[in-house]
């Protein structure tokens, strides 16, 4: 997928959230959740985030594969977890509900995650092109299902 739609999915599980518990800082929270959702693609130098950090993506790209570790249930739980624990228990909340909506919707793609790289295999391999039509149709649908959650949040 591309760094929008992760960013737009992210979002709508992040606002889900939101509906149904009370955060104090609701901007920040939402700010974890789009770290999370862009952070499993450092183990891609060319990517969105990867970019802004060349030198380490690449690295990681070279000696851990993308779509690899960074993509996998251990890193869904160890990064968070980290934050969880040392920092704040809201905020490790988001940042896993950032990553693992990242980590879900490339299971989605052809080509697919390992959720338990690189010890064990375990894939999920979906149908949809990266860049495709259809994932341009699932960036829109979702969008408009932000806006509806962000309207809710605000106005009820």
């Amino acid at each position: 997928m591309k760094f929008k739609t992760h960013l737009t999915f992210g979002l709508f599980i992040g606002l889900l959230y939101l509906t149904y518990a009370e955060v104090q800082n609701k901007f920040l929270f939402i700010l974890f959740v789009m770290l999370g959702s862009g952070l499993p693609d450092i183990d891609n130098a060319s990517s969105k985030l990867g970019s802004k950090i060349w030198p380490l993506s690449k690295l990681i790209e070279i000696f851990l594969g993308h779509r690899g570790i960074f993509h996998s249930i251990w890193l869904i739980i160890l990064i968070p977890g980290i934050v969880y624990l040392y920092l704040s228990k809201i905020y490790g909340i988001a940042l896993f509900i950032g990553y693992f909506s990242h980590v879900l919707m490339d299971g989605f793609t052809k080509k697919g995650v390992n959720f338990l790289n690189p010890f064990l295999q375990l894939r999920l391999n979906g149908f949809i092109e990266t860049g495709s039509f259809l994932e341009a149709v699932i960036l829109v649908a979702v969008a408009v299902l932000d806006t509806a959650l962000i309207v809710k949040l605000i106005f009820f």
